[in-house]
This record gives structure tokens, C-alpha cells and sequence, in this order.
């Protein structure tokens, strides 16, 4: 009985000491914060009429944890997916970082797990 209590307890720590410390690596680790920068203003002379909007093309409901490193596993967030949009006297620009028109037939090319636990909304 005493040999099989320590293949248990050795089997356990084999599984729960590399899950901690891999859990441990989500825990928070802020950056310190830079000092203020004191250098000159880069030169800049945009034309008149431009202007830069950004487009919220959709939302990520997610934990912490998946959205940057040191972020909670039980944390919530919404995350958005976003575009950007220059107006340009010559024309306009669209940059489009964000979700497609076809966000329903692109999540179902997903594997079964990541859509489990993503979900959207457009």
C-alpha cells in the first residue's frame, strides 16, 4: 500500500508542479514605466484636410490570458478588431485589420476547440 501511495504522490507531482508552473507565467508582470521623452518634436506638416478615424469592425469576447502575456485566466474582455480609415485629399485609404464580411463561414474553417471558446459578435 505504501508503494502504491508514492507512485500516486510521484505521478502527481509529475502532472501539477509543471502545470503551476506553467500557469504561473500568466500571472501579471507589468513593465516599468519608460521615462517621459524629452527630445525634440519630429517635423510633421500633414495636408489640410486629412484625418485618420478608426472602424470597430467587431468584438472578441476572451479571458485576459489569451489576449497578452501575464493577463488572467478568469479576467473577461473584450477585445475589438478594428480597421483604420485615412482621408486623404488625394484619396482615401482603408487599412482593414478586422473581421470580414464572411466572419460566419471563416469561423467555421475553425478547429472545434478554438471555436468552443471564441466567441463573437459582429
Amino acid at each position: 500500500m505504501k508503494n502504491k501511495s508514492i507512485h500516486i504522490a510521484a505521478v502527481a507531482a509529475a502532472v501539477f508542479v509543471p502545470l503551476a508552473l506553467f500557469l504561473h507565467t500568466f500571472s501579471a508582470s507589468p513593465l516599468p514605466k519608460p521615462e517621459p521623452y524629452t527630445g525634440p518634436q519630429p517635423s510633421a506638416t500633414p495636408p489640410q484636410n486629412l484625418a485618420v478615424f478608426s472602424v470597430v469592425t467587431g468584438v472578441n469576447h476572451r479571458v485576459t490570458a489569451f489576449g497578452y502575456r501575464g493577463g488572467s485566466l478568469f479576467e473577461r474582455r473584450d477585445f475589438s478588431m478594428a480597421g483604420a480609415q485615412v482621408k486623404h485629399p488625394k484619396g482615401d485609404l482603408l487599412i482593414d485589420t478586422g473581421f470580414g464580411r464572411n466572419i460566419d463561414e471563416q469561423f467555421r474553417t475553425l478547429p472545434w476547440g478554438l471555436r468552443a471558446v471564441t466567441p463573437y459578435r459582429v
